[in-house]
């Protein structure tokens, strides 16, 4: 295991507890206006990490690679990203 691999995790783990902080206090939070732009491009931000688990699954089913669990990471944090827009 590299050195660098505990910090996404820990950075995805930070962000999943805000994500529930955000669900708690959700009546007393007001959303800025620059931010209600990404509500306006939800379907695309909403599917993006469904692309990445699909591209995880073909790069794992057709040859293995190395950077086959970045895919994965990667659509983890736009799944914490994109559940706040929905």
């Amino acid at each position: 295991m590299s050195k660098w691999r505990p910090a996404p995790v820990f950075l995805l783990i930070a962000l999943n507890a805000m994500l529930l902080f955000f669900v708690i206090l959700e009546d007393r939070l007001a959303i800025p206006r620059w931010l209600q732009v990404a509500g306006r491009l939800h379907p695309m931000i909403l599917h993006f990490p469904i692309v990445l688990v699909v591209a995880y699954a073909i790069l794992l089913w057709f040859k293995p690679i190395p950077f086959a669990g970045e895919v994965l990471m990667l659509s983890a944090f736009a799944a914490v990203i994109t559940a706040p827009s929905s």
